[in-house]
């Protein structure tokens, strides 16, 4: 951590509050950010005038080797969460390490999983795979990361013009959009919450199909894969599920 400072011109104030670097909970995760202000002085007092800061936790890497009497055990956690900005590997790590009465070091995180779910509905007329292009393109995804499951076909509206009964009907799909990415967990929270998105990648598409709609808004079901670690020879018991 580092704490800096100057005056410019007994005027400007910068100040950078906090740059730090970040190592744990093993040497394969860390991360790095700061917190800066800008003020200015109007004579009497020093006003901010602007603030920033940025916290990137880089992805996990290699862990470091383990001595030969060290036994690790598996352990899952998952979660869900409606808001990105709330999740924190950090805490996670630190809760497990908890619950299992180990140190944050013997707990090594080996994969994040990201599990983007949203309901959708869209004409009749569009096929399943059109339906799947069409997610994947609004979110910015590969079509290997979109998984559509069929929930049900349902009447939305009759009308008769003239001589002609005309049925609108939609079909509405579960969708989950994986990904191993926290930044892209984060974009793709607030695309597949986008229904203009959605429907202008729909057009490009199919271009004469109606607009679809979005039945329940985007949920992150976060799973992380963790090996606990013990050096004394006896395997840690994983934390009961809660």
């Amino acid at each position: 951590w580092l704490n800096v400072g100057t005056v410019i011109d007994d005027e400007v104030l910068l100040n950078i509050t906090d740059l730090y670097i970040e190592r744990g909970p093993d040497i394969a995760w860390s991360g790095v950010g700061w917190n800066f202000a800008l003020a200015e002085n109007n004579g009497t007092e020093w006003l901010t005038t602007y603030l920033h800061s940025f916290d990137i936790d880089f992805v996990p890497g290699t862990p470091p080797p383990l001595s030969e009497d060290a036994v690790t055990t598996k352990f899952d956690l998952v979660v869900a969460i409606t808001d990105m900005s709330t999740f924190d590997v950090q805490s996670v790590v630190s809760s497990i390490a908890a619950a299992s009465d180990i140190e944050i070091g013997d707990v090594i995180v080996e994969e994040i999983g990201f599990e983007v779910e949203t309901t959708y509905a869209f004409d009749s007329s569009v096929t399943e795979v059109q339906a799947k292009q069409a997610v994947a393109v609004a979110n910015d995804v590969l079509e290997s990361q979109v998984s559509l499951t069929l929930v049900s076909r349902r009447r939305l509206d009759f009308s008769r013009a003239l001589s002609s009964l005309r049925r609108l009907a939609n079909t509405q799909y579960e969708t989950i959009i994986r990904t191993t990415d926290t930044a892209q967990a984060t974009a793709i929270m607030t695309s597949s919450a986008n229904v203009a998105t959605l429907t202008a990648a729909l057009a490009e598409v199919v271009p004469d199909a109606p607009a679809p709609t979005i039945d329940a808004a985007p949920t992150v079901e976060v799973t992380v894969t963790t090996a606990l670690v013990s050096e004394t020879g006896i395997a840690v018991e994983a934390p009961a599920a809660s």
